[in-house]
């Protein structure tokens, strides 16, 4: 049998992630002028940021941070109506649009 190294994982502060989300946010707002009539998928950082905020906001929703849990999903609501407006009909498809709105409604019922 082989052994094989265990990666060890590496945790960020939640200073780190939400820099992150930042990140994610700013290059969803820079990539449609950067690379415009360029072969550029310009859903994919939408779909990342997307993602990233439903998930840190059900973490957040875990440990009772509630007001922390709405900054992120508003901000994933708003990238999910830029998803709409610039996407394809694949896009606007996409089941990780409904968890924004799932999450939302759980929020608002705690």
């Amino acid at each position: 049998m082989e052994h094989r190294k265990q990666r060890r994982r590496q945790y960020q502060t939640l200073k780190e992630v939400l820099q992150t989300v930042d990140l994610l946010q700013v290059k969803c707002t820079r990539s449609p002028r950067l690379y415009a009539g360029q072969n550029f998928d310009h859903s994919v950082p939408y779909k990342k940021l997307i993602a990233s905020c439903n998930s840190l906001a059900v973490v957040f929703m875990q440990y009772d941070l509630l007001r922390e849990a709405l900054d992120l999903l508003k901000r994933a609501s708003a990238a999910d109506v830029e998803l709409y407006k610039q996407g394809s009909l694949l896009d606007r498809l996409w089941e990780g649009r409904v968890c924004t709105y799932n999450n939302l409604a759980y929020l608002f019922q705690r």
